[in-house]
């Protein structure tokens, strides 16, 4: 058994890489990497909040395209994507530096630190925005 991880582009070590500008482009991605090795073996995925629904998404992808599916998909720290609970997530441009940070605690799951080292926040903001556009268009 083998475990791989997904490197999102503008992220690690692919920060030179754009980001993606829908969940589409990144599960077409994924499964063009993920054909060869899936092919003929029992595969499972786990996405953690939006790689939740990047994990689903995929899944759905190769079920549909290439009649391959998971033998599990585990699922965490999110929530469904009808749910009445999923919040709203703002446009980049409706929300101030401090908001930003404001919504990540309210959010859940980051440390008070990071939202409280603004030159950090700003260091990252693109990639929260870049994740929250993603996730905010998902339907």
């Amino acid at each position: 058994m083998s475990v791989h991880s997904i490197r999102l582009a503008g992220r690690e070590s692919r920060l030179e890489e754009p980001f993606a500008n829908d969940i589409y482009q990144i599960v077409d991605e994924i499964a063009c990497v993920l054909l060869p090795v899936i092919q003929d073996k029992p595969f499972a995925f786990f996405g953690h909040s939006m790689g939740s629904y990047i994990a689903f998404m995929t899944a759905l992808h190769l079920k549909e395209k290439h009649k391959l599916q998971p033998i599990h998909l585990f699922v965490s720290s999110t929530t469904p994507p009808h749910s009445k609970a999923r919040q709203r997530v703002p446009k980049h441009d409706e929300l101030s530096e401090e908001q930003i940070g404001h919504r990540l605690m309210e959010f859940g799951g980051t440390p008070k630190s990071f939202v409280d080292d603004k030159e950090l926040l700003q260091q990252y903001i693109p990639t929260l925005m870049a994740d929250a556009q993603i996730f905010g268009n998902y339907t």
